[in-house]
């Protein structure tokens, strides 16, 4: 086995872990795109964000194929930073040929904006919104 994979093996599932050297832009456009999309009718107050940074990403590899010979899933992991305000946020995100990238349960804020959301009441909002008015300061 090559250095850097894992790989367990049993009658339904072939599991590798492979760190990616290309940082994984496409899943992370998407986890970037579900988080804007939430603040798309909030662009009064919160900005939209860009990714700054990828600090981490990884997938694994789910090869279901001793069930179904279409069942190949790659679930990638990955952190972000984004700008303005520096947030760091964790997303899970899984492909397949059957229905591309799609964000697995919820985008995770790693350090929330805390002082930087005050502009919105809504706890979830929070842990994604970068109020306007703190870009002006």
């Amino acid at each position: 086995m090559k250095k850097g994979f894992v790989s367990v093996k049993n009658s339904f599932l072939n599991l590798k872990i492979v760190k990616l050297r290309n940082h994984g832009t496409p899943p992370t456009n998407v986890a970037l795109r579900q988080i804007n999309n939430l603040l798309v009718n909030h662009q009064n107050i919160c900005v939209l964000l860009e990714i700054k940074t990828i600090n981490d990403a990884k997938y694994v590899d789910l090869d279901m194929s001793s069930v179904d010979d279409t069942a190949v899933l790659r679930d990638y992991m990955v952190t972000f930073m984004v700008e303005p305000g520096d947030g760091l946020f964790e997303a899970t995100v899984q492909h397949s040929a059957l229905i591309g990238y799609k964000v697995q349960g919820n985008i995770a804020s790693v350090n929330p904006h805390c002082n930087t959301s005050v502009c919105v009441d809504d706890a979830f909002l929070k842990n994604y919104c970068y109020c306007k008015h703190q870009q002006q300061e």
